[in-house]
């Protein structure tokens, strides 16, 4: 990916280590633009490296409750991710 690239979907597959089950999430857009209503947009500098999320894990359900994006620092040598957006 590099500047201007977009996410247009977008789903998790959610794994509950406790009962060995996966969840899969509904997809977020629908591959060509965001709904408009749902749309959320993140700004963040850097190569994307990768994301973190965080669970309930005293939910009847797992999902998770906040997303983090990382990306590599500018002048980085992609051994050093930074959180930029949640």
């Amino acid at each position: 990916m590099g500047w201007g690239d977009q996410i247009v979907k977008l789903s998790f597959k959610i794994y509950d280590s406790t009962t060995g089950t996966i969840r899969t999430t509904e997809n977020f857009g629908y591959g060509d633009y965001f709904k408009h209503e749902t749309r959320k947009d993140i700004l963040a500098r850097g190569w994307f490296v990768g994301l973190a999320g965080k669970a309930n894990n005293n939910a009847s359900e797992v999902g998770l409750i906040q997303i983090t994006f990382y990306t590599e620092a500018p002048g980085g040598d992609g051994t050093k991710a930074t959180p930029m957006a949640s």
